[in-house]
């Protein structure tokens, strides 16, 4: 049997993010609800830009899993990801931002004729992102992108529950995950955000199928979805569509059900300036620590990783190589922990 050649296939919209530092009462005068992600057309987009009076803070090529496959590749992973991109300026940027980092992805449709997404991501004082999403070209992903090829020949693949919105996308996310199935793949998926829970749970049945490796949720993802307001109910319920529950709670760590055993992983306590990306983040991370290590083990290297993110500014690290330099730090702090523990119990 052939050795697989990717270790993550990813399926999930391409979206230029652009980022601002507003105020509380900026949301209230625009009617834009915090902590959610929020469908807008153009025209919205538009009209928010332009009450915009602060330059942007950062403006990168993202969408939640694209997020993460780039935090993989960093991590030493063999990554590609499906999305849809126009031919504009902002499509081949995200093309070549995909291959200057190593990550493997479908080609461009030359007949396009619309635009590339874009996400404003609004960040308040208290380090809170909502996000204004215009999908652009990214709203009509097909199930022809799926290259199935390339997924035949992945370990894993990791779905964004974003997709959901789009009719083509959920269809081909839910495309791609038949095949995973057909192959033997572990699948992974994220919710992703609370509206898409809310808005669009028949979608995000067809694309779970007969259930998933392993799903991820924020609390208030979980609680939508298992419509309750209790971690221990949701962890149980979250395991009828996987195998694996993994809720991320903000400061309160991380909480995850693998059927064996209900872990819970303490978060490391640092000063956010940024939350944008921390999910994508804790993704990256667990799923990159989870192949050679136990459940708590890599829950804390992805508590640490999203740590380290969120005190930045933006969805992604300065380079490539800032991620395997979390890892090193981590696997630092690790060793001197174990050398304290080794001293005290010869003491």
């Amino acid at each position: 049997m052939n050795r697989p050649q990717i270790d993550v296939f990813g399926i999930g919209n391409a979206l230029l993010d652009v980022e601002y530092r507003v105020t509380d009462e900026f949301l209230v005068e625009h009617g834009i609800e915090k902590r959610r992600m929020t469908l807008v057309d153009k025209d919205r987009m538009l009209r928010l830009i332009n009450a915009l009076e602060e330059e942007s803070i950062s403006s990168n090529c993202g969408g939640s899993v694209a997020n993460t496959m780039y935090a993989m590749r960093g991590f030493g992973n063999r990554t590609y990801l499906t999305c849809r991109v126009a031919p504009d300026d902002a499509g081949r940027h995200f093309v070549t931002q995909l291959k200057t980092a190593g990550i493997g992805t479908n080609t461009i449709l030359p007949s396009d004729d619309g635009v590339t997404g874009r996400c404003l991501v609004l960040i308040t004082p208290d380090a809170e992102r909502t996000m204004n999403t215009c999908l652009g070209v990214s709203d009509q992903l097909l199930s022809t992108q799926v290259d199935t090829k390339t997924l035949s020949n992945s370990k894993s693949i990791f779905i964004e529950g974003y997709l959901a919105s789009s009719e083509t996308g959920s269809l081909a996310a839910t495309r791609a995950r038949e095949i995973a199935d057909e192959y033997g793949l572990e699948t992974n998926l994220a919710l992703a955000d609370t509206s898409m829970v809310k808005m669009f749970r028949p979608q995000l049945e067809k694309i779970i199928g007969n259930g998933l490796t392993r799903v991820f949720a924020n609390l208030e993802e979980a609680f939508e979805w298992c419509r309750t307001d209790r971690l221990d109910i949701a962890l149980t319920q979250l395991r009828d569509i996987a195998r694996e529950a993994v809720i991320t709670r903000g400061p309160g760590g991380c909480s995850i059900n693998t059927g064996k055993a209900r872990i819970h992983v303490d978060a490391f306590p640092v000063k956010p300036t940024d939350l944008n990306g921390a999910g994508d983040m804790f993704a990256a991370a667990y799923l990159t620590a989870i192949r050679d290590y136990d459940t708590e083990s890599a829950a804390t290297f992805a508590n640490f990783a999203a740590s380290r993110v969120i005190q930045y500014t933006g969805a992604r690290l300065e380079s490539i190589t800032a991620y395997d330099a979390i890892r090193r730090q981590y696997l630092t702090i690790q060793e001197k922990a174990l050398t304290r523990q080794a001293q005290v119990s010869s003491a």
